[in-house]
């Protein structure tokens, strides 16, 4: 069916369901009316957004006759029917209640950190979470000071300013503090509402909680690292500056221990404690390079490799350019944060040992212990600080 055209869908959808085409309109009729909650809100949240006001009279009945749990329907009628009676801009000057979670959904479900969550995950994060009213002049984050509660901005707008540039403006969507509350640093910026404004706040226990619940959310985090990552600090191709001591690692092959070792050896884990390390280890392979066999085709699933011993020459696959890896060289960093394919093919040049770990294994473990993902965090960011301090130097 995904390889035939959208109308044949269409046609075979229907067949197979043994039902007519139905228009736009008939489609939303019915869907507003769905048992699904979640199904319900967003179809009313569509009729809204589209302007669709021939199907007002049947969004007043779902509002009057819905069951009372429902909220979800609930709210987002009442959202719909507020906005057809006013301006967008009045409504929401007037409305003093929680955002409908439909409407919070629709606006975060486009930032890195939300897109790898499902629909009703977001109903559920935004049923969940503390909308707070700010007035204007409110200050969200401190710089120098570690923040203790996150926000994902939903309406107003923020300015952030910190001691080297100016100010400037941020607008909703946007999530404020996030990373530097999961890696326990101070804030870089001071950010306050610009004028009045509105978001979710999350105090940090929650954030991990969240985190714990959600392997999604976890791959959000990596998806927003990489997005605001400055060019050139995340390659698919870096040197850990460890090269003789992986190799002296590797001599006689690799025991559980000198896996661990090796992998302390990678700045971006040498934060990571005793304990999570062995969660680490565990999720790791060890892979042996012979000379002149391929290592990894580039269809591989996207991983992180670290070259313990040897060599391998990897192929870009659009342009054809080749680079090595050797002793000491890390392989795949970039696309295991953004999850976007690596896009080389690989063969060993000489024999060695390698470390691989897959990215949906680190997810998943990462989902397991948010110490994990915290720890690692403060390796990626203590390799962008030294980066910095030696451009700074220099």
């Amino acid at each position: 069916i995904e390889d035939l055209p959208h109308d044949e869908k269409v046609r075979l959808g229907n067949v197979l369901l043994k039902t007519r085409p139905r228009d736009l309109e008939e489609t939303l009729l019915q869907l507003i009316n769905d048992e699904d909650p979640v199904i319900a809100a967003t179809a009313i949240e569509l009729v809204r957004d589209r302007r669709i006001w021939t199907l007002a009279d049947d969004v007043e009945h779902v509002l009057a006759f819905r069951d009372a749990a429902d909220w979800y329907v609930f709210e987002s009628a009442s959202w719909a029917l507020a906005e057809r009676r006013m301006l967008a801009s009045r409504r929401r000057e007037l409305w003093m209640e929680p955002l409908p979670a439909s409407e919070i959904a629709g606006r975060i479900r486009s930032l890195p950190l939300f897109a790898s969550i499902s629909v009703d995950e977001l109903f559920r994060l935004a049923g969940a979470s503390r909308q707070v009213r700010h007035a204007a002049g409110s200050v969200l984050l401190q710089e120098g000071v570690v923040p203790s509660t996150v926000h994902v901005l939903l309406d107003g707008q923020v300015m952030a300013a910190d001691r080297d540039t100016g100010p400037r403006s941020i607008d909703p969507p946007a999530p404020l503090g996030f990373v530097e509350a999961l890696q326990g640093a101070p804030s870089r910026r001071t950010i306050r509402t610009q004028d009045a404004a509105v978001t979710l706040a999350l105090g940090v226990d929650e954030l991990r909680t969240l985190l714990g619940e959600n392997t999604g959310l976890v791959r959000g985090f990596f998806s927003t690292l990489a997005e605001r990552a400055r060019p050139g600090t995340v390659r698919n191709l870096q040197t850990t500056g460890n090269a003789l001591q992986l190799e002296q690692l590797a001599v006689g092959g690799l025991q559980p221990v000198e896996k661990m070792l090796a992998l302390q050896r990678v700045p971006v884990f040498e934060r990571v404690s005793v304990d999570e390390m062995r969660a680490l280890a565990d999720i790791t392979h060890t892979r042996v390079l012979a000379a002149g066999t391929p290592f990894f085709p580039a269809s591989t699933p996207v991983a992180l490799w670290v070259i313990v011993s040897g060599e391998v020459l990897l192929s870009e696959t659009t342009e054809g350019h080749e680079s090595s890896a050797r002793a000491g060289d890390i392989i795949g960093a970039a696309s295991m944060l953004s999850g976007q394919p690596l896009n080389y093919s690989a063969m060993s040049v000489g024999d060695g040992i390698a470390l691989h770990i897959d990215r949906e294994d680190l997810f998943d473990l990462l989902g397991e212990k948010p110490d994990l993902l915290r720890q690692l965090f403060e390796g990626m960011f203590r390799m962008e600080g030294d980066r910095d301090a030696v451009a700074a130097r220099s």
